[in-house]
């Protein structure tokens, strides 16, 4: 503890929370990474978008995931990963201001380098946290 520093910080942790994610596909400028992914572009009757939502659908049902949920702190995890559950509701009494949480990670696109952003004073109202590109209503 030299300095009289002990490297605690003070922090609002959120636990036992369910998450609902929606996402918004957006087309790329950028052309395909690999020459496989080129050729099934030319051949898709469909487009992406939706074989990005197939993908994502059957992962669900599945439980996997390329990482664990977290709120910026690996510590606290949801303890269930899947399709929303029709028991599961909001705790509409909860209304708390986050002082700061992570927003972005690549601010300028996945190929882009690592520069986290951060969204200062959060506010969760009747249970909900809404953040993102369209979180203003």
């Amino acid at each position: 503890m030299r300095d009289d520093n002990n490297y605690q910080l003070f922090a609002t942790v959120l636990i036992n929370v369910n998450y609902r994610l929606y996402a918004q596909l957006k087309p790329s400028n950028r052309p395909p990474q690999s020459e496989k992914v080129a050729r099934w572009l030319e051949g898709a009757k469909r487009s992406p978008a939706h074989a990005f939502q197939d993908i994502f659908e059957r992962r669900l049902k599945r439980g996997q995931c390329h990482t664990v949920p977290s709120l910026g702190w690996r510590e606290f995890v949801p303890n269930y990963v899947g399709p929303l559950r029709a028991e599961t509701r909001i705790q509409e009494d909860i209304n708390l201001t986050m002082a700061s949480m992570l927003d972005q990670v690549f601010p300028d696109g996945p190929f882009s380098g690592y520069a986290p952003t951060f969204l200062q004073n959060a506010e969760i109202r009747n249970g909900e946290l809404k953040y993102g590109d369209d979180h203003a209503e």
